[in-house]
């Protein structure tokens, strides 16, 4: 179990509690004190809504393990197990066709991005530190960013995202052609 605290540095407390007029036994009744008044707290075990964020993670983790693997085995029945093209037509596995396969492919691919989302929303404050991180630099050092502007910034590469994806689909739309 840890205990939620951190030791002060017993130098730079004592000259802050002597220049504060304090005698050099303050910085230790002070660790005595934050000692005793600290909870113990496991790591990682802040709560929502009666579960704790950890068991939150692991499960979503885990359905989206699962879900990756059921778009791999999905493409890997389309490409090298059912015939190439119309020359499927006819062709079933277990009853389900090969546009059924395709339908439940879109389907684990539509479920495993909304997985995701989710957890991009769970880690949404690391993604903005992320990003912001390798963005602002000033004379070497990082620069710090409130809350607010790293919430923009965020939001802002996601939107860039979603806008790149919307043009490379209108591209394809207008692009495609029938053969002959």
């Amino acid at each position: 179990m840890a205990v939620v605290h951190s030791a002060p540095d017993s130098d730079s407390d004592a000259e802050t509690s002597l220049s504060r007029g304090e005698d050099e036994s303050a910085p230790r009744a002070r660790t005595a004190k934050l000692a005793k008044s600290a909870k113990p707290a496991k790591a990682g075990a802040q709560k929502t809504g009666g579960i704790s964020r950890t068991t939150v993670n692991f499960w979503l983790d885990t359905w989206l393990m699962l879900n990756l693997l059921a778009v791999v085995w999905i493409a890997f029945v389309l490409r090298f197990i059912f015939p190439r093209g119309t020359a499927a037509a006819g062709w079933t596995l277990w009853g389900y066709d090969y546009d059924a396969w395709a339908g439940a492919q879109f389907a684990s691919i539509v479920a495993l991005m909304l997985g995701v989302l989710v957890h991009v929303m769970l880690h949404w404050t690391w993604v903005c530190g992320v990003i912001t991180g390798h963005l602002g630099r000033r004379d070497g050092k990082p620069v710090r960013w409130d809350d607010g502007t790293r919430t923009i910034v965020g939001v802002s590469l996601i939107v860039v995202l979603v806008n790149v994806l919307g043009l490379l689909m209108a591209l394809a739309a207008l692009m495609i052609r029938a053969k002959g």
